[in-house]
């Protein structure tokens, strides 16, 4: 009967930052995850990966809304890939 199984595996990671902001995260293997930001400082977008790693034109994204011109930073909404909001969020 076994018990215990040890394992050991090496993982790295490779993080960049462009003016102070997180810009991408990509790991051993090489797949990357690209994150967007607008003039606010806000997250609007993080671009996966897929099987065409050196076209980002056509990688899957999340994209996040800040349209509140009164709370400009507070997120509001986060739509599917149809556009339709599967998380919206308002201010109380």
């Amino acid at each position: 009967m076994v018990s215990n199984i040890g394992l050991a595996i090496s993982i790295s990671i490779s993080i960049t930052f462009t003016d102070g902001k997180l810009s991408s995260v990509t790991d051993g293997l090489g797949v990357e995850y690209v994150y967007e930001f607008e003039v606010n400082d806000n997250l609007v977008a993080v671009l996966y990966p897929d099987a065409t790693p050196n076209d980002v034109a056509d990688n899957p994204r999340r994209i996040y809304h800040y349209e509140n011109t009164q709370y400009p930073n507070h997120l509001v909404g986060i739509p599917d890939e149809n556009g339709d909001y599967y998380a919206q969020l308002s201010r109380i």
